[in-house]
């Protein structure tokens, strides 16, 4: 009998090989390496010698965006897909748990958005002029590496969006909107404190569900907010599933 890591080691295993075999994935992170040289394409405009970091800039806003999209449509094509093709069942059949297979879900798409980052980041840098130098890595990483939290809890949002959901389309349309959520979260809380009443309660509640992006990109206090707050949709998502019928 495998114990509960070793179940988790191997499910996580075959996750990733699927994860691996979707096109989607390498499709969504060549758009995001080509927003990435676009953007470094650019530098020959005059930015007033801000130009390294227009293109630093230019990339993490190509990583969020490209995260987001990737966690929004390899998120639901594994919960959904696995259902679907048979393979959950296959799994569980096994002995692997619910709540382990969620998990090593949740795991594998943060380890998916994590090479995205790195592998941006590479890029970024490499297309910096201080590259040639070997200067710069440290200001590119400082920049990039917040948004690797972010892309946490959004792959996490993702794998509950695809449990609660039954096709891709709502799982993927039910992510992109919690994550655009999460990103104006700052315009969220101005517009609850200018209202009152029921308007307030429900700016309230929405405070409460929806994560806050800006919290989340504040370094390790950030990425502890994204760590719970991943944790405990991924709870909600294991536990929700642990009750689903297929």
């Amino acid at each position: 009998m495998l114990t509960a890591g070793a179940r988790l080691w191997q499910v996580l295993q075959w996750q990733l090989r699927v994860l691996v075999h979707q096109r989607a994935a390498w499709v969504l992170a060549a758009g995001a390496l080509g927003l990435v040289l676009g953007g470094a394409a650019l530098r020959g405009f005059d930015f007033g010698g801000e130009e390294s970091r227009f293109v630093i800039h230019f990339a993490r806003g190509a990583v969020l965006l490209g995260g987001t999209v990737l966690a929004a449509l390899a998120g639901p094509l594994l919960v959904i897909g696995g259902i679907e093709q048979r393979t959950t069942e296959l799994l569980l059949m096994r002995g692997v748990r619910r709540t382990e297979l969620i998990v090593a879900q949740v795991v594998a798409l943060c380890i998916l958005l994590g090479w995205l980052t790195l592998t941006v980041t590479a890029v970024t840098w490499g297309v910096l002029p201080a590259a040639k130098a070997g200067e710069g890595w440290a200001q590119v990483w400082a920049a990039l590496a917040p948004t690797w939290p972010v892309l946490g809890v959004t792959a996490a949002v993702a794998v509950l969006m695809a449990v609660i959901f039954r096709t891709v389309l709502l799982a993927g349309t039910g992510t992109l909107a919690l994550a655009a959520a999460g990103h104006l979260a700052p315009v969220l809380e101005r517009l609850q404190s200018a209202t009152d009443g029921w308007a307030r309660t429900a700016g309230l509640l929405l405070d409460g569900l929806v994560p806050d992006f800006t919290v989340a990109m504040n370094g390790a206090t950030g990425a502890l907010y994204a760590g719970a707050y991943g944790a405990t949709l991924t709870l909600l998502a294991a536990l929700i599933f642990s009750r689903r019928e297929f």
